[in-house]
């Protein structure tokens, strides 16, 4: 359960409609009651614990270590980029040397168009090969 008025209520911080609506709280939900427990020993327990004092420069330790990671984690998305993008030439110059390459490619000699007309003027049907390879009209598919 996440209530802000336990702490408040705690603390002494709510004014004195919200302090009787949450006893009111209090009184009809034994669970929220538990809660208040659990949540005043826990309080008790870490205000009784001795105090320390951090040792000289302990924060400015702990900031350049949070600086130190950080750039860290942008040195790593950095490498990633340039990883991703070294990737990205590859395909590009791929995909160049692919198309080149296959512009090269001289065209099917003679032009099937040409090939196509002198086949069907030069040649009988009956003698056709691929002819041969279509049913006859009526005939079994």
């Amino acid at each position: 359960m996440n209530d802000d008025r336990i702490s408040a209520y705690l603390d002494g911080a709510l004014a004195p409609d919200d302090r009787a609506a949450f006893e009111r709280d209090l009184a009809a939900d034994p669970r929220l009651v538990e809660t208040l427990t659990a949540v005043a020993t826990v309080r008790t327990t870490l205000r009784s614990l001795p105090w320390h004092e951090p040792p000289n420069g302990f924060a400015d330790r702990l900031l350049a270590a949070g600086a130190a990671h950080e750039e860290s984690r942008v040195v790593a998305q950095r490498r990633v980029r340039s990883w991703a993008a070294i990737g990205a030439a590859a395909a590009a110059v791929s995909l160049a040397v692919f198309v080149a390459e296959d512009s090269d490619r001289s065209p099917v000699q003679p032009a099937i168009d040409e090939a196509g007309d002198g086949h069907v003027t030069n040649a009988g049907l009956a003698d056709d090969p691929i002819m041969l390879l279509a049913p006859a009209a009526g005939g079994e598919p």
